[in-house]
C-alpha cells in the first residue's frame, strides 16, 4: 500500500473525512461559510485571565503583537502593545474577579499603544490590595 496518499471519504450518513480541505482562491485570514463563500473576521481579539500583579494566561491573541502588563501604581494596570489599539475601533471588556461590593473600575484606551484599568475601593478607608486584579478577565477587540 502506498503511503502519503491524500484520502477523501464520505460515509453512508454523509460525513466527509479528508487530509486537507482547500477553498480555491481562499486566504489564511478568511473563513469558509456554509454557502461556500468566504469572509474575514470583523475584529481581532486579545482574551486573557489575569492572575494578579502583571501575569496573565492568554487564551487568545489575534491582534498581531504581544501585550505587556504593568502596574505603575496601586490600582492602576496598563496593557501596552505596539500600536495595536486603533482609535474608535477598540472595545475593552473587563470583569473584576476579586473585587468586593464597593469596588469600581474604569477602562480606557490611552493611545494606540496603551489600555489602562483603574480600580478604586469606594468603601470608607479601604485601599486597593496588591493582587486585586487576580482572577479577573480582560477581552480587547479591535474592529477592522
Amino acid at each position: 500500500m502506498e503511503t502519503n496518499v491524500n484520502t477523501f471519504t464520505v460515509n453512508k450518513t454523509g460525513d466527509i473525512s479528508a487530509n486537507t480541505f482547500v477553498k480555491s482562491g481562499g486566504t489564511s485570514s478568511q473563513y469558509l461559510m456554509a454557502d461556500g463563500s468566504t469572509t474575514t473576521a470583523k475584529y481581532k481579539v486579545y482574551s486573557a485571565l489575569l492572575l494578579g500583579g502583571t501575569s496573565a494566561t492568554v487564551e487568545e491573541n489575534t491582534l498581531g503583537g504581544s501585550i505587556t502588563i504593568t502596574n505603575p501604581s496601586t490600582g492602576i494596570y496598563q496593557f501596552t502593545s505596539s500600536g495595536l489599539f486603533t482609535s474608535g475601533k477598540t472595545m475593552i471588556h473587563f470583569t473584576l474577579g476579586n473585587g468586593g461590593a464597593f469596588m469600581s473600575y474604569t477602562t480606557s484606551r490611552i493611545d494606540a499603544n496603551t489600555i489602562q484599568i483603574s480600580i478604586n475601593d469606594m468603601s470608607s478607608g479601604g485601599g486597593v490590595g496588591a493582587n486585586i486584579i487576580d482572577n479577573s478577565s480582560l477581552d480587547i477587540k479591535v474592529y477592522n
